[in-house]
């Protein structure tokens, strides 16, 4: 019955803003289309209560089911969840302790590489700092 009321309402409302802008010298389907956003935003103001008493009711007529849409979500999350954990932890299971063929190639990269990062740090009069220095263009600095 809630929803009923709502949906009336609503209607009164917009043909009553239509009434009045009809009123106001607008016409053709101008009138329609501003009287159904007026009437809209109107109802959204005005019509709190009821829309609210309408929610409750159609939230207790579904009893709690759940639609399709939030049971496909949640299937495709599980098969997500599962792809990822499937190629995090190829050997099966959390803790086994070895780690997965990417990290171990990323890990082997860096060290191949031997770029300094931001927090190593070469001690003064080492042979690291008075090493030549590529500048930007390939050439080497002294």
């Amino acid at each position: 019955m809630a929803v009923l009321i709502y949906g009336v309402l609503r209607i009164a409302l917009v043909l009553a803003a239509g009434a009045v802008l009809y009123l106001l010298g607008l016409r053709s389907w101008v009138l329609v289309l501003v009287a159904i956003v007026v009437g809209a935003g109107l109802s959204y103001i005005a019509l709190d209560a009821p829309r609210r008493a309408a929610a409750l009711a159609l939230e207790r007529r579904a009893g709690g089911r759940r639609t399709r849409i939030e049971e496909a979500i949640e299937a495709e999350g599980a098969q997500e969840d599962a792809d990822v954990e499937a190629i995090v932890h190829p050997s099966g299971g959390f803790g086994s302790g070895e780690q997965s063929r990417p990290e171990q190639q990323a890990e082997g990269e860096l060290e191949e590489t031997r770029v300094p990062q931001d927090r190593d740090q070469v001690p003064p009069g080492s042979a690291a700092e008075h090493a030549p220095r590529e500048d930007h263009h390939g050439g080497r600095q002294h």
